[in-house]
């Protein structure tokens, strides 16, 4: 029994040190970014000139695979895709960094999230066209002709979204409401916006 005691005590010893819930150490808060990864935000779908229900969220992490806390990412938006909540933050306690993007014009758009000497990330997000918000003349008002003609000049309509941009494929319909006459125009904008009808006056006076 007194010869088997101090293996035993080795035994012990042994498994303590092998232990799974042993105590890890924190990561170095002096290690260099190793990686730059996204873990939200990518892939989504929204409206033009509406902020996207998600924030973009990437981390940094060391050799490790541990986030690092305090590390400046950069953020980028393409050409017409938009704006940006902040066009640079700094990773959490969890190291992630993150941003908010109200797109631009319809289409497919990008960000992008650079750390200095580490390959960047790419978000991508589509934007269908922004809501129409207003209808405006263009051209054709205030004209004279003789009864029972077309009008020289297209009446002219534009339809726009609450920030002004020109919305296409949106529905107009044309009715004379005094005077008579018959109109033939276009049912929608065209990309532009705009919509045109040609109008034949009815009775003398004013239509």
């Amino acid at each position: 029994m007194l010869r088997s005691a101090p293996a035993l005590a080795l035994l012990l010893l042994s498994c303590v040190g092998d232990s799974p819930t042993a105590v890890r150490p924190d990561p170095d808060p002096n290690a260099p970014p190793a990686a730059i990864v996204a873990t939200s935000g990518v892939g989504q779908a929204g409206t033009a000139e509406v902020a996207l229900g998600g924030p973009l969220v990437v981390k940094v992490t060391d050799a490790r695979g541990k986030g690092l806390h305090g590390i400046e990412v950069s953020w980028t938006v393409s050409p017409g895709g938009g704006a940006l909540s902040a066009a640079s933050s700094r990773t959490d306690s969890i190291g992630e960094a993150r941003t908010l993007w109200t797109l631009g014009a319809a289409g497919t758009h990008t960000v992008t999230a650079s750390v200095s000497g580490l390959p960047p990330v790419t978000f991508s997000a589509t934007a269908a066209p922004p809501k129409p918000a207003r209808i405006e003349r263009v051209a054709g008002d205030g004209q004279t002709g003789e009864a029972g003609a077309a009008l020289a000049d297209s009446l002219a309509v534009k339809v726009v979204s609450a920030a002004g941009t020109p919305v296409g494929g949106v529905a107009v319909e044309w009715k004379v409401t005094a005077g008579g006459g018959t109109l033939a125009g276009s049912a929608s904008t065209d990309a532009q916006g705009v919509a045109k009808a040609r109008w034949a006056l009815g009775g003398a006076g004013e239509n």
